[in-house]
């Protein structure tokens, strides 16, 4: 696990978990209120975010707490506040590739951890994608979904490589100190991550625990870990911080109705060649 610093500056984390190939910046309290909507201080706020990323366009999806990941389309994005784009319909996991940009996408929120993820796409693309990662788009199978678009990048050939190519950072959400949830809840996220509670049993960790009270307490953190970890991700880093009993950051079940920004873009840069596995003997790479 990580332990984020400074906010705006989160260079020396860029660096070490994604090779300086792209800027990822996660707000606090202290950097100002980054809800789109109805929000005096957002213009003010988000030139501070545009110089932290190193890019003037920005891209906002209108998070609804659904399992919809979309791809890059400039054809679906309608001008927003303070010249960020929004996008026409819902979309709570958003990609962009190198070919796209110089651009960033951005969610504002207040307990909902957020995955950025990082893939290769041979021979020369890169794939960046944000994903928004409340209790509803995972029982919904959010996940599964940026899976779907991301192997649809690639042949069928390749998949595996783009996989094990994967760089995955988790956001600061509310940990399992503070997240109660009633039955309803927990059975939904149960019946869809299994796998994820059964994973970790060898190390006497679960994703899902009643304390003394009888309360159900979740680990969303865990459940992303495991989720990307059976699948043969092997990069994987938490910013396993609370954001509802640090008091660094703004949270909706602490009654804040200002919002965390968490936004990610490309570098400008020329990006590296992506080199390839030769096939000998006309068997393809599997």
């Amino acid at each position: 696990m990580v332990k984020e610093d400074s906010v705006i500056d989160n260079s020396h984390l860029n660096k070490d978990i994604f090779n300086g190939l792209i800027r990822f910046v996660v707000t606090k309290k202290k950097d100002g209120n980054f809800k789109v909507d109805d929000n005096n201080d957002f213009g003010e706020n988000v030139k501070k975010l545009r110089l932290a990323l190193g890019v003037d366009k920005i891209i906002a999806p209108v998070a609804e707490h659904s399992s919809k990941v979309v791809l890059h389309n400039e054809k679906n994005l309608v001008a927003g506040p303070a010249g960020v784009w929004r996008t026409k319909d819902g979309a709570d996991g958003y990609i962009i590739t190198t070919k796209d940009q110089p651009a960033a996408v951005m969610y504002a929120v207040a307990d909902c951890p957020c995955v950025v993820a990082l893939a290769e796409l041979p021979p020369r693309d890169y794939a960046l994608g944000l994903i928004h990662c409340g209790w509803r788009s995972l029982a919904a199978g959010i996940l599964d979904n940026f899976i779907e678009k991301m192997e649809s990048f690639v042949d069928k050939f390749r998949v595996r490589r783009v996989w094990h190519s994967l760089k995955i950072l988790i956001t600061p959400g509310i940990g399992q100190c503070c997240f109660e949830v009633n039955e309803e809840i927990a059975h939904a996220l149960a019946a869809k991550y299994k796998k994820a509670q059964q994973i970790r049993n060898l190390y006497k960790l679960r994703c899902y625990i009643k304390n003394k009270d009888e309360a159900i307490l979740v680990d969303l953190f865990k459940i992303l870990w495991c989720y990307f970890e059976e699948r043969g991700v092997r990069d994987i880093v938490a910013m396993k911080t609370c954001t509802k009993c640090s008091g660094r950051f703004f949270s909706h079940r602490r009654g804040n109705k200002e919002r965390n920004a968490v936004a990610a873009a490309f570098l400008p840069q020329a990006f590296p060649k992506i080199s390839e596995p030769k096939r000998a003997g006309g068997i393809r790479e599997r």
